[in-house]
C-alpha cells in the first residue's frame, strides 16, 4: 500500500474527526483561547508577582503562566482523548473505523488531529495573552524567541495528547479517568514544574531534582520557559525539544501496540 493511500485515508478521518468535534473546538477557542489568558496574565503575570513577590520585571509572571498551561494542556488534550476512550469502551465508532482502515492510521489521526488544533488553541492563548501581558511589561515580552517558542508548543501539545491517547488504551472504561488523575496525572504535573522551576526543585533537594527529571512534563515547562525567558535559569532548550520528541515517539509505539491489542483479533 503506498504512502498517497495513506494519506488519503488520514485526510477522510480528519474530515471525520472535524465533524464529530467541532463543536467542542470552537469552545476551545473561546474559553482557552481568548478567555483563559485574559484572566489568567492579569492574575499569574501581573497581580500575584507584584503582591507576594515584589517583581515587577513581568519575569516571574512568565514563569507562572508556562506552568498553568499544564493545567489547560492536560484539560484540552484529556477531553478529546477520553472522548476517544468512550467510544472505544463501549466499542462504538472507532471499532467500525478499524474494519475500514488499518488500526495504526485510524490511532495516528486521531493523534496528529489533536495535536494539531491543542496547539492552535495553546498559540492563540499566547497571542491574547503576549497583548494584555505588553500592558504591564514590554521589555520581558520582546525578550520572547517566537521560533522557539512555536516549536515548544507543538511538542508540548504533542506530548500531551500522546498521554492522555496512551491512557485511553490502557484503560478500560470512563470510571477509571477520576483515579487515574488523581494518581498518576497529577503527581506528574506537580513534579513537572507546574510552578516551581527544576534549577529550585533541584536547590531544595537534589533527589526531588532528579525524580524530576524522570517526568515527561518538566521538559514541556523548561522549554517554554527557556523559550519565553532565555536558558539562564532553566534547562537547556535543545535538551528539552530532543527529550519531548523521543518521549513522544515512545507514546506513540506503546499506544499503538495496546490499541491493536484492543482491537484486533489477530495479534
Amino acid at each position: 500500500m503506498n504512502i498517497y493511500l495513506y494519506f488519503r485515508m488520514m485526510a477522510i478521518l480528519f474530515t471525520h474527526h472535524w465533524y464529530t468535534y467541532r463543536l467542542r473546538i470552537s469552545t476551545y477557542l473561546i474559553n482557552y483561547g481568548l478567555f483563559y489568558p485574559i484572566v489568567l496574565t492579569i492574575s499569574f503575570g501581573y497581580l500575584q508577582p507584584r503582591t507576594y513577590f515584589n517583581d515587577t520585571t513581568g519575569t516571574l509572571g512568565l514563569v507562572l503562566i508556562a506552568g498553568v498551561l499544564l493545567i489547560m494542556l492536560a484539560s484540552l488534550s484529556g477531553d478529546m482523548a477520553y472522548a476517544f476512550l468512550h467510544d472505544k469502551s463501549t466499542k462504538g465508532y472507532v471499532y467500525y473505523l478499524q474494519s475500514i482502515f488499518p488500526y495504526f492510521i485510524i490511532y495516528l489521526s486521531y493523534i496528529v488531529f489533536a495535536t494539531c488544533w491543542v496547539s492552535a488553541v495553546i498559540s492563540l492563548f499566547f497571542i491574547v495573552s503576549w497583548g494584555t501581558f505588553s500592558l504591564f511589561s514590554t521589555g520581558t515580552v520582546q525578550s520572547i524567541q517566537i521560533t522557539k517558542l512555536f516549536i515548544a508548543i507543538i511538542l508540548s501539545s504533542c506530548t500531551w495528547v500522546c498521554y492522555h491517547y496512551l491512557a485511553s488504551v490502557v484503560l478500560n472504561s470512563v470510571h477509571q479517568i477520576s483515579p487515574f488523575w488523581v494518581r498518576i496525572t497529577m503527581p506528574l504535573q506537580m513534579l513537572g514544574g507546574m510552578f516551581t522551576p527544576w534549577a529550585i526543585m533541584y536547590a531544595v533537594s537534589p533527589y526531588l531534582g532528579y525524580l524530576a527529571l524522570c517526568t515527561p512534563f518538566i521538559y514541556v515547562t523548561e522549554g517554554l520557559r527557556a523559550a519565553l525567558l532565555g536558558e539562564s535559569y532553566f534547562l537547556n532548550y535543545s535538551l528539552c525539544m530532543i527529550t519531548l520528541t523521543i518521549i513522544c515517539f515512545i507514546l506513540i509505539c506503546v499506544g499503538l501496540h495496546r490499541f491493536k491489542k484492543q482491537i484486533d483479533c489477530v495479534v
